[in-house]
């Protein structure tokens, strides 16, 4: 059998997914294409000289159209035996997957978020036209609709590019502690007052830094609510932010000055049963891919996943934990050697999974 794959992502939300599926592809001998919204050209500037990739216009009603026109020619044209969509929900999908495409291919998708899969015509829709899902955590397994579970396998998306080193806008010198904190930076998706509220009142020791990993300047940000709390503590000193976008290479390169990262997700949010059910926080890939331990809440230590990640505060103690972290380099270095042994998050481990899982022709 011809092994061509596409790899096609109308949106812009889950670029960050498209190096591990290209990997897994490429080191199985299949030719990738890429195929992309035109909005991506930065974040797939790495692919240049590795494979084909291709861009489309998806504003408008008559641009959409022509994509999908172009895009289903494409596939049938090259005759590709797989296609695999990065998002694997949402109108863009359903309808591109209203024409018809070749009966002998070969389709996956990535499902982001499992909490609303049973309860939409759209998602029941795509679940009849793809062949194979995958969800991006072993725990979001558990929660998964029974009708999915024969067609869903968990991988891990943790594996990133090299970019080049230079594009550090930060420096650090050799005893300061960096924590980073990735993510647009909105009160919505992690618990900021949280962090707040742990570090108030508390000797932080000289050497700490925390790093908002997020462009400040987007429409949602609360990036001025933060910084103006952080003040009223007195603890402005302490946190670098970035005011603008960041590109890849700038935000991998600061992303590996820190020492922990904070995905902030606590039980009493609203938000913290789908981040232990249903999706996965973006800091928990970053955390494997880098090998950069998370530090989080105790009450996650009940999940595999974060027990073989992270280092574990209880309410009231993050700061404890890091002066304890930050305050001897040695003790740090062997807690963290202790972590990221799991076999499954070795590459050739997730690629032979992944492709058992889409090669397989029984259903």
């Amino acid at each position: 059998m011809n092994k061509k794959a596409a790899i096609i992502e109308f949106g812009t939300s889950h670029s960050e997914c498209l190096y591990t599926f290209y990997l897994f592809f490429k080191e199985s001998g299949y030719d990738v294409t890429l195929i992309l919204n035109e909005n991506l050209k930065d974040s797939a500037d790495v692919f240049r000289d590795k494979c084909s990739v291709q861009f489309y216009s998806f504003e408008g009603k008559r641009n959409t159209i022509k994509s999908y026109a172009a895009i289903r020619n494409l596939i049938t044209h090259e005759n590709f035996s797989d296609v695999l969509f990065l998002s694997a929900g949402g109108v863009a999908l359903r309808n591109f997957l209203m024409m018809p495409l070749p009966r002998k291919l070969r389709t996956s998708g990535i499902l982001h978020n499992t909490d609303k899969l049973t309860r939409s015509i759209t998602d029941k829709f795509i679940f009849r036209r793809i062949r194979r899902f995958f969800v991006l955590a072993d725990f979001m397994l558990e929660y998964l609709p029974a009708q999915y579970m024969k067609k869903t396998q968990s991988i891990y998306t943790v594996y990133y590019p090299k970019l080049p080193s230079q594009h550090k806008s930060i420096q650090k010198n050799e005893n300061e502690f960096f924590i980073g904190i990735p993510g647009t930076v909105e009160f919505t998706r992690r618990d900021y007052n949280g962090l707040i509220k742990e570090l108030e009142g508390k000797l932080i020791n000289s050497n700490v830094k925390f790093i908002l990993l997020g462009p400040g300047n987007n429409r949602d940000s609360n990036l001025r609510e933060i910084l103006t709390r952080i003040r009223s503590i007195g603890l402005e000193n302490k946190f670098l932010h970035f005011e603008n976008y960041l590109s890849d290479k700038d935000f991998s390169a600061n992303l590996s000055l820190c020492d922990a990262l904070l995905p902030l997700i606590h039980p009493d949010k609203d938000s913290y049963s789908k981040f232990i059910k249903y999706k996965i926080s973006g800091t928990y890939n970053l955390s494997i891919g880098y090998k950069i331990p998370m530090l989080c809440h105790t009450s996650l230590d009940k999940i595999d996943d974060f027990r073989s990640t992270s280092l574990f505060y209880e309410h009231g103690k993050l700061c404890e934990l890091i002066n304890k972290l930050s305050s001897d380099k040695t003790y740090f270095e062997d807690i963290k050697s202790l972590l990221f042994l799991n076999e499954k998050y070795e590459f050739e481990y997730q690629r032979k999974r992944f492709l058992r899982f889409i090669e397989n022709t029984q259903d």
